[in-house]
């Protein structure tokens, strides 16, 4: 009998355990992207222009954030920022990690596309490719 509260006891403490996991991961997910885009936004050694169109389809702009280096004395080389999300979510805004090359002389551009939901693959990679061909 008291073996058997002691495994009921483990498995308790497992699945709490799991369920604080399940709300802290996603939390500390959320706000690690949250501080990024402040970080992004307010960058005084950056020039960012947004929502640059850079294809139209339908009616519909596909847009870019490009962030420039503050002092390039030329045009810098361009670092495309593809979001993930497997093609079915995600932002231009979210997370961007290549955002810390501006300190080494390159731009990024950031680009939106469209999802999985509005338009069948291979319009993702199209739209990738619309990117690059517009710079």
């Amino acid at each position: 009998m008291r073996n058997m509260t002691q495994k009921n006891q483990q498995v308790r403490f497992k699945l709490c355990r799991n369920a604080w996991l399940a709300i802290i991961i996603p939390a500390v997910a959320l706000c690690g992207t949250t501080a990024h885009l402040a970080v992004a936004r307010d960058r005084p050694d950056a020039v960012i222009q947004r929502d640059l169109v850079y294809k139209r389809l339908d009616g519909r702009a596909l847009t870019l954030d490009l962030y420039c280096p503050q002092k390039a004395a030329s045009p810098p080389p361009v670092i495309l920022w593809i979001h993930g999300g497997g093609w079915s979510h995600g932002r231009k805004e979210q997370h961007i990690p290549v955002i810390s090359f501006l300190n080494d002389g390159y731009a990024v551009a950031s680009i939106d596309y469209r999802l999985s939901g509005e338009a069948p693959f291979p319009a993702q990679i199209e739209d990738c490719k619309a990117a690059m061909a517009s710079g």
